[in-house]
């Protein structure tokens, strides 16, 4: 017979049983020790360049507002027809560039030299 539990419904069963039967105090001290261990600093010889450790909780506010800073840029941005505009004429611009008189022998020759090498390392 093979029995299968899950692990997340484990630790929630777990962890109800657990906190059913601690006293008030005992409740009042986990969180305590909960909240400080959000808001405490990292462990100091994590970092270097002398870089001040994150505590828990501002490093998940940092990643946070990181993710909704990149999301509502990459909206405006794909959204503004100004910057698609100016973005076009500029890859327009570099493809020119790229395949003008002379630069064009130098990328074939840069695309040759690159295939060799990777063929080379198999």
């Amino acid at each position: 017979m093979d029995i299968k539990l899950d692990q997340d419904a484990m630790r929630a069963v777990l962890t109800k049983a657990l906190f059913d039967n601690m006293s008030e105090e005992q409740k009042a001290e986990i969180m305590k020790g909960a909240i400080e261990g959000l808001l405490k600093q990292g462990d100091s010889s994590r970092t270097s360049y002398g870089e001040k450790p994150l505590s828990p909780i501002e490093k998940a506010v940092r990643e946070a507002a990181a993710s909704v800073a990149h999301t509502e840029a990459r909206k405006r941005l794909s959204e503004s027809r100004e910057f698609n505009d100016a973005l076009d004429t500029l890859m327009a611009d570099a493809v020119k560039k790229l395949f003008a008189e002379g630069a064009r022998e130098k990328l074939i020759d840069k695309i040759v030299d690159g295939t060799i090498k990777a063929f080379d390392r198999y």
